[in-house]
């Protein structure tokens, strides 16, 4: 059962909504969830988030645009509008700073549209993500950044690990001292699952996205949307599932997605391999039920995530308007949902399949 908790920081309008536990990511162990979805979101935290992160780049730093990762775009736009107030030392004072969001190849490359290069060529770009950790999504936004003839200007983030990435200083808000006992590890040299920490409860949330013909898609865009989006699932459950069957107790949430359902035109590959989540799921349910291991699958609809980022505001109006409820979801719905299959009120569910779309697609 995760148990989140709301814990007072030293900056008196932050709070850090955690739980503690073992947890696995792609690259690593940890015995922190951390969330920050509040901060990426809900205005005040957005400002109070930009008021922290500014004092490092308004006297010093030159900044023209501001490459938003993981949905910070909120508090991106917050902290161009805190570079560029009025201020005797401030060096963006009155400047126009953009603010731009990426896009991801199948190869989790960072692109950018035609009409987004111009605003980071030639321009100082400040690097914001949500964390940084491990350091593989902030590789694959300098090398962007560098690919489109930009300067990188600095890195931050809500919470890091680390004070410096790829020889870039890191700013970030929150680090391990915020939290005295956060560790990280090596998932193949875990001490948390040597001393027999288990893992309760396990989401498969890693995804990619591409839009192409059928007849255009390459051999290794093939590979690479189902390695990402089914085969990961695969090889981490297998890792993870042995303790669970070994306790007769367990969660495994794999989220898929509205097309895993319905299917996506220009999108058969992206399709082939959600749906197969689906499958994996109800099989595997049948499958460890008699262990007390419940496996269920989220798929969300049309969510404001970084995958839209290159939709224009017509194209999400659009969406929106077919979308039953008349809006977009957000990351919060769905972590919800999830959040709720992985808590005591939900043993009793597995083997299903839940939408969190306000109904697009049904």
């Amino acid at each position: 059962m995760i148990n989140m908790v709301k814990l007072p920081t030293s900056k008196s309008e932050l709070f850090l909504r955690v739980a503690k536990g073992h947890f696995a990511t792609s690259h690593s162990h940890i015995n922190y969830y951390i969330d920050v979805t509040t901060q990426k979101s809900r205005l005040s935290e957005a400002k109070a988030v930009a008021k922290e992160l500014v004092s490092a780049y308004q006297h010093s730093t030159i900044v023209d645009t501001v490459l938003c990762l993981d949905g910070t775009q909120v508090i991106g736009t917050c902290l161009a509008n805190e570079l560029t107030k009025d201020g005797f030392t401030n060096m963006n004072a009155h400047k126009t700073i953009y603010i731009v969001t990426p896009e991801y190849t199948s190869g989790s490359q960072i692109i950018l549209r035609d009409n987004l290069a111009p605003m980071v060529k030639g321009k100082h770009v400040l690097i914001l993500a949500a964390s940084i950790t491990t350091g593989y999504t902030i590789q694959a936004a300098v090398e962007a950044v560098n690919y489109y003839g930009g300067i990188v200007a600095g890195l931050s983030a809500i919470f890091a690990t680390t004070h410096e990435c790829l020889g870039y200083p890191v700013t970030s808000i929150f680090d391990p001292t915020s939290l005295p006992d956060y560790a990280s590890f090596d998932s193949r040299d875990c001490p948390l699952c040597k001393a027999g920490q288990h893992i309760d409860a396990l989401v498969n949330n890693a995804g990619i996205a591409q839009q192409k013909l059928l007849t255009d898609i390459t051999d290794d865009d093939w590979r690479r949307m189902l390695d990402v989006n089914l085969s990961g699932a695969f090889y981490v459950t297998r890792t993870v599932l042995p303790g669970m069957i070994s306790r007769k107790r367990g969660s495994i949430v794999n989220v898929s997605s509205i097309w895993g359902q319905v299917g996506a035109s220009c999108e058969a590959h992206y399709s082939a391999a959600k749906a197969g989540l689906i499958g994996l799921t109800r099989a595997l349910a049948k499958e460890v039920g008699p262990s007390g291991v419940t496996v269920n699958c989220v798929c969300p609809g049309v969510i404001q995530t970084d995958m839209l980022g290159g939709f224009t505001p017509g194209d999400l109006k659009a969406l929106a308007e077919e979308t039953p409820l008349g809006r977009l979801g957000t990351p919060q719905e769905v972590a919800a949902a999830i959040l709720w299959l992985c808590r005591e009120e939900a043993a009793f569910v597995t083997g299903q399949v839940i939408g969190v779309g306000g109904g697009f697609g049904e």
